[in-house]
C-alpha cells in the first residue's frame, strides 16, 4: 500500500527538482524586464505637530527630526546654500543610508 500511494501522489525528486528550477528561473525573467526600480529618494516623510506646537519629521534616523515653524522657515530659506555645502564637503560627510 506504501508503495501504490508513492506511485500515484508523489512526484519523484528529479522531475520535481528540474521543474522547480525551470519555474523559478522563468520566474525571475519576468521579474526582471518588468520590475521598475524606484529611487530611494522618492518617499514621503510623516510629519505632525507636537505637544508644544513644533514640526516633527519622522523617517529620518531614529529619533524625529523637530523645529519650530521658524526654525523650519529659516532652514528653507537657506536650502541652496545648505546643498553647496554638502557638495562642497562631499568628501568629508558621511552617508548613513
Amino acid at each position: 500500500m506504501d508503495q501504490q500511494f508513492r506511485s500515484k501522489h508523489l512526484v519523484s525528486f528529479t522531475q520535481f527538482h528540474s521543474h522547480s528550477f525551470t519555474h523559478l528561473f522563468s520566474e525571475r525573467n519576468n521579474m526582471t524586464t518588468t520590475t521598475t526600480i524606484v529611487p530611494a529618494t522618492v518617499r514621503t516623510l510623516p510629519m505632525k505637530v507636537s505637544l508644544k506646537g513644533a514640526i516633527s519629521i519622522y523617517g529620518l534616523g531614529r529619533f524625529p527630526v523637530t523645529l519650530y515653524s521658524s526654525q523650519m522657515k529659516a532652514l528653507l530659506a537657506n536650502r541652496d546654500a545648505i546643498i553647496k555645502f554638502m557638495e562642497d564637503n562631499s568628501a568629508t560627510l558621511t552617508v548613513k543610508a
